[in-house]
């Protein structure tokens, strides 16, 4: 009895074998195979007007990628499989959006603002990491939507 109804279902699967294509795929833009290929594909993808890119590979078998459009310097970074993870943009106070110039200098008067990095992820707003100088004080601020956090404080000698 189990032999008749083995063969009544290899009898049912028949038609569904003889349905599929013999036909090689012919679609190309499967994702790489490697994790270089993947990462300089997404690269490609969202930063072609770029020409000047250094490419590194860190302990950790990630890669990044570094490169400067006007004044500032990208920097990308992907996973050691090749998957895109956040980019780190760096650029003088000159270039930071004047909203957020406006929240920091309200904030910390008496201070300048010597030197910004934006964190741009997968979440909706950009991450700022804000330099800031006075006479005797630096002090590194991450600035998140309306939020300012001081995550470092230095004593100038």
């Amino acid at each position: 009895m189990k032999k008749l109804i083995l063969f009544a279902g290899l009898y049912c699967m028949l038609p569904g074998l003889y349905a599929a294509s013999i036909v090689k795929s012919t679609n190309h833009k499967l994702a790489p195979m490697s994790a270089s290929e993947r990462a300089r594909a997404h690269f490609r993808e969202n930063y072609a007007e770029v020409n000047n890119v250094a490419w590194y590979t860190a302990p950790d078998n990630s890669l990044y990628c570094i490169f400067h459009r006007g004044n500032t310097v990208d920097r990308v970074f992907y996973d050691s499989r090749g998957y895109w993870q956040f980019t780190l943009v760096s650029y003088q106070p000159s270039e930071l959006k004047m909203n957020i110039r406006q929240q920091v200098s309200d904030q910390f008067e008496g201070y300048r603002i010597t030197y910004v990095n934006e964190i741009q992820s997968a979440y909706d707003e950009p991450i700022y990491m804000v330099n800031l100088e006075n006479a005797g004080n630096i002090k590194v601020v991450k600035v998140t939507s309306d939020d300012i956090e001081v995550k470092q404080t230095l004593i100038k000698e």
